[in-house]
C-alpha cells in the first residue's frame, strides 16, 4: 500500500504511471475547454440553420463576451440576465479595493491556520502519536474548509461584482486556492515537524498516506453530513437565497471535484493503491450529488456561463501543485530525496 514498501523493481513502473498520472492531469483543462467549445460551435450551427428554416429558436450567448463588453472593466450593462441587483448604483465590473481587502483577509486567515496547524500537529503528535495528529489534522482541515466557504461568500460580497457569474467564478477560486494552500501547508508543516523530531526512525512516506486517506474519508462524510443537515433541518418551502442550502451551484461543485481529484493525485505519490479509495469516494459522491440535483435541491437557475476558463485553470492549478508541492510533489518522490537530498528518515523504493 505504502510507496515506502514497494522493491527498487517498480521504480520504472511507478514512473511510468506518475508521468501518465501529470500528463492527462495537466491535459484535462485544454481538453474539457475544447470539448466545450466544439459544443457550443455545433450548437449554434443548429441555432442557425434552424433560424433559417423560419423557426423560432431562442439562445443565450455564451458568456455575453463581445455582446456586453464584460471584458472592460468601466462598463457594465443593466440589461445583462445575470446582473446582480444593488441598492446603490456600480458603474464598474468589481471593487478594486474590495478585491484588496478580500485578497488580504484571506492571506491573513491562511497564515493563521497554518500556525494553528504547526502547534496543534506537534502538540497531537506528542500526546498520542503520528495516528492521533492525523486524525486531529484532518478534522482541522474539514473545519477550515467548511468555515472558509462561509468566509468566502463575505469577502465575494465585498467585491461588487456586476454579474453573478463573475461573483461565483470569484468565491470559487478563492475557495480552491485556500483549500490547495492549506494541503500544502499542512504537509509542509508535517515535514518540519518530522525532521526535528525522528527518534523512531520511522517512515513519514507511511504517516502522510493516512493523513490523505483520513483527509479524504472526512471530504466524503462532509458531503454526507451535508446532505442529513439539508434533509432535517431545511425545508423545501423556505424561501430561495443565492447560496441556499438547497441550491445546487455548478461551480461549488467543479471545485470539490478539482480539490478531490488534487488529494487522489497527491496521496498516489505516497500510497500508489489510495486510487481505490478514491474511486470508491468518486462513485459515493456521484450518488450523493444526484441525489441532491434531483431529490433535494430547487431547480437550478439557467445560466450563461459555461465556466470553462476557470475549469481550465482549476486544472492547471491543481496539476501544478501536484507537480511541485514541497515535500511530496511528484519532482521529490520521483528524484527520490522526498524533499531534501540525502534524507534517511525513509528509503524510497527499498522496501526497507
Amino acid at each position: 500500500f505504502y510507496l515506502s514498501t514497494y522493491p527498487a523493481s517498480v521504480y520504472p513502473a511507478f514512473v511510468l504511471c506518475v508521468t501518465i498520472m501529470l500528463i492527462c492531469t495537466f491535459g484535462l483543462g485544454p481538453a474539457y475547454r475544447y470539448y466545450v467549445i466544439q459544443w457550443i460551435r455545433k450548437q449554434r450551427e443548429a441555432r442557425d440553420k434552424a433560424a433559417a428554416g423560419g423557426q423560432d429558436v431562442k439562445w443565450i450567448e455564451d458568456e455575453f463576451e463581445g455582446r456586453y463588453g464584460r471584458e472592460q472593466f468601466d462598463y457594465v450593462d443593466d440589461t445583462a440576465v445575470d446582473r446582480i441587483e444593488y441598492d446603490f448604483e456600480i458603474t464598474t465590473r468589481y471593487s478594486r479595493c474590495g478585491v484588496f481587502q478580500s485578497t488580504v483577509i484571506m492571506a491573513l486567515i491562511l497564515g493563521a491556520s497554518g500556525v494553528i496547524t504547526f502547534y496543534m500537529q506537534r502538540a497531537t503528535r506528542q500526546a498520542g502519536g503520528n495516528s492521533v495528529a492525523s486524525f486531529c489534522i484532518a478534522l482541522f482541515v474539514s473545519f477550515m474548509a467548511y468555515l472558509w466557504e462561509y468566509i468566502c461568500n463575505i469577502l465575494t460580497r465585498l467585491e461588487y461584482w456586476a454579474y453573478w457569474s463573475d461573483y461565483w467564478k470569484s468565491t470559487c477560486i478563492k475557495v480552491l486556492l485556500f483549500k490547495i494552500l492549506n494541503i500544502f501547508t499542512v504537509f509542509l508543516v508535517k515535514r518540519i515537524e518530522f525532521q526535528s523530531d525522528n527518534a523512531d526512525g520511522a517512515c513519514q512516506l507511511e504517516d502522510l498516506a493516512n493523513q490523505f486517506l483520513l483527509l479524504i474519508a472526512l471530504n466524503t462524510l462532509a458531503t454526507v453530513a451535508n446532505l442529513l443537515y439539508v434533509l432535517v433541518f431545511t425545508s423545501p418551502d423556505d424561501e430561495r437565497s443565492v447560496d441556499g442550502y438547497r441550491e445546487f451551484i455548478l461551480s461549488q461543485e467543479y471545485v470539490e471535484l478539482v480539490y478531490r481529484m488534487f488529494l487522489l493525485h497527491l496521496g498516489f505519490l505516497v500510497a500508489p493503491m489510495i486510487v481505490i479509495f478514491g474511486l470508491l469516494a468518486n462513485l459515493m459522491e456521484y450518488w450523493i450529488d444526484k441525489y441532491r440535483l434531483l431529490r433535494v435541491c430547487h431547480k437550478p437557475k439557467v445560466t450563461s456561463s459555461t465556466f470553462r476558463g476557470v475549469l481550465a485553470f482549476y486544472f492547471f492549478l491543481s496539476a501544478l501543485f501536484v507537480l511541485a508541492s514541497f515535500p511530496n510533489g511528484a519532482i521529490f518522490i520521483l528524484d527520490g530525496s522526498f524533499g531534501l537530498s540525502g534524507d534517511e528518515t525513509c528509503f524510497i523504493y527499498q522496501g526497507k
